[in-house]
Order: C-alpha cells, then structure tokens, then sequence
C-alpha cells in the first residue's frame, strides 16, 4: 500500500513538473524573485569611481545578488550621488534593485516618501525614484514634492539632470514661492 501511495505522488510530482504550474505575476519578470539569489549577503557597499572620484555610493543592511538577471535587490538601503562639480545628492529607502550591467538602480520607501536631500539647499520628496547611470538623471514617475528656500514645487514626475542641475517637473504643477 505505501508503495502505491508514494507511485502516485512521484507521477504527480513528474507531471506538475511537466506541466508547470502558472502564478500570476505582480513585478514585471525581470522583478519576480522566482530564484533563489546566488549570493546572499549582509552589510552591502558599492561605489563607483571614474576618473579618480567617487560618482556614486550605495549601501544596504542586506543584499541578494542574482547574477543570470545582472541584478542586486537591496534591503534598507542609502545612496550617494556625487558631481565634479560638488553637488551631493544623498537618499535612503526601504528597497532597491541595482542593475550591475548598467549601473542604473531604483529605490522605494514601504511607507510613506524618499527624502532626497541635496547639498544646494533643495530637497525632494517621492516615493520612489530611478538613477539613469549613463544619462546622469534622478527620474521620478510619481508625485514629487521640491522645496528650498521660500520655495516649494508639486508635480507628478521628475528628472534631475546631475551635471547641470537642471529640475524639469511635468504633470499637474504647482509652484509656490514667499517673498
């Protein structure tokens, strides 16, 4: 009898393989953690250097390498980003994904909006953002909120452009600056 019993749950075992079994997907696929990571680690830094400075540094409490996807997920997570000409752009965030081809990665709070602070007086709020490595652009697809000195600026997107500094807010804005 036990025999049976286990031929019959290997023949089940031997068809849901071949089958499959479909789970509807929440993040597109290059997000659904399907896998295992292949590295596991806690206590997460990355920094990139060009021509000698430190563009931009990255640390995480926690961190899942999953090298076939070029992908880093990232556990409570802080970013630095840094210009030649001195801007610092510094943020944290609950999670993030590094893409380790591109340099590209995004960051998100759970609850609640990223604080983005800037070395030139300006500080963002949303609640998640994208860096563009090789556009040098903060991007954010939802609300933002901008304030500096006696000024603050609502929207639905935004890109930062490091370089030069240049904000460009679209959808919705409001501007609201004391004299």
């Amino acid at each position: 009898m036990l025999l049976i019993f286990i031929g019959m749950l290997l023949a089940l075992l031997a068809w849901v393989l071949s089958v499959g079994i479909e789970h509807p997907q929440v993040l597109p696929p290059s997000r659904t953690l399907i896998s295992k990571a292949d590295i596991e680690m806690e206590g997460f830094t990355l920094k990139q250097i060009r021509n000698g400075a430190v563009e931009w540094d990255i640390k995480a409490e926690r961190a899942e390498l999953f090298e076939d996807r070029k992908e880093v997920l990232l556990h409570e997570m802080q970013a630095t980003l840094q210009t030649a000409e001195g801007l610092q752009v510094s943020f944290s965030g609950d999670q993030g994904l590094l893409n380790t081809g591109t340099h590209d990665f995004e960051i998100k709070k759970n609850d609640g909006d990223l604080d983005v602070s800037m070395n030139n007086g300006f500080t963002i709020r949303t609640p998640s953002l994208s860096w563009k490595d090789q556009e040098r652009e903060i991007v954010s697809l939802e609300p933002v909120q901008i304030t500096a000195q006696r000024l603050r600026i609502r929207g639905n997107q935004l890109v930062v452009k490091l370089e030069n500094q240049q904000f460009t807010v679209n959808g919705d804005v409001h501007v609201t600056a004391e004299p």
